[in-house]
């Protein structure tokens, strides 16, 4: 079903045209030293990768890794990147430093999935989680909830560089037990810095000529998500494909749109009051 995204008149849209690569171009984790979580298994960090407190390395074949007498609460299923991943409980986390340059674009990707774990008579984990990525110590984006214990979700968020390394890390976002496997970092670079034309074909959504007001022909979407050159997230919930940007400062931002848990358009545009 297809609709129209309409951005309030008080302000100025101007959408500007670049090319944002598909997960599938990303090879062996793209920017990402070790996307793929690759490692012996057992209680640390997968090679190419900084863990805070103990992260844990599994895959669907053997017995749990993680702090004895802990047991898979069902069986793990093979992580549609293959091999091992990386395993993270509470406030454990990953993280890498990444090369970057300040104000472009990068995207990034992979696979979750919310993993039940029990100490017999003690302890049980098994709660919905997901994963939250944090730029330089500050979150940027928070994944849907995985209610679907041990199958595996895909996502993926923006943010632009500040500095000439970005630390990007993955946490787990409630106190319980996530996998991830399958990361991949890109660049996002612009084909032109000039608004996109009256009828260019932008991703999935086409830019109207009509003022740089509204999107026509966009995918259905109930938030857009938008991040300004500093990290910031600015999260807008839409009714009806119509959301309110009159809070929004004026400035340049990548934005995403997404429909329950899935990311359906993604662009760059500029706010101008």
């Amino acid at each position: 079903m297809r609709g129209t995204l309409v951005l309030f008149p008080a302000l100025l849209v101007i959408f500007v045209c670049s090319t944002v690569p598909s997960w599938a171009q990303c090879v062996n984790g793209g920017l990402f030293s070790n996307g793929d979580f690759t490692g012996p298994e057992g209680t640390q960090a997968a090679p190419g990768w900084t863990g805070t407190i103990s992260p844990d390395i599994n895959d669907d074949t053997g017995p749990l890794n993680s702090t004895p007498g802990y047991v898979w609460v069902g069986t793990p299923l093979i992580s549609p990147n293959g091999g091992t991943w990386q395993n993270l409980w509470g406030t454990e986390a990953v993280a890498q430093a990444v090369a970057t340059d300040p104000g472009h674009v990068y995207q990034i990707c992979f696979w979750y999935a919310a993993q039940s774990i029990v100490l017999p008579g003690q302890f049980t984990f098994d709660a919905p989680v997901g994963i939250t990525v944090s730029v330089n110590g500050a979150p940027v984006h928070t994944t849907p909830l995985d209610t679907t214990d041990y199958t595996w979700e895909q996502d993926c968020t923006t943010f632009i560089a500040t500095s000439n390394t970005s630390v990007v890390s993955f946490s787990p976002s409630t106190m319980n037990y996530v996998a991830i496997d399958g990361a991949c970092m890109m660049a996002i670079e612009p084909t032109a810095m000039e608004p996109c034309a009256a009828g260019t074909s932008f991703g999935s959504v086409l830019v109207s000529n009509g003022g740089g007001t509204t999107i026509h022909d966009a995918p259905l979407f109930d938030r857009a998500i938008l991040t300004d050159p500093s990290g910031r997230v600015i999260t807008l919930h839409a009714s009806e494909r119509t959301i309110d940007a009159g809070t929004v400062p004026e400035g340049f931002y990548t934005f995403t749109l997404w429909w329950k848990d899935a990311m359906v358009a993604s662009g760059r545009l500029l706010l101008v009051r």
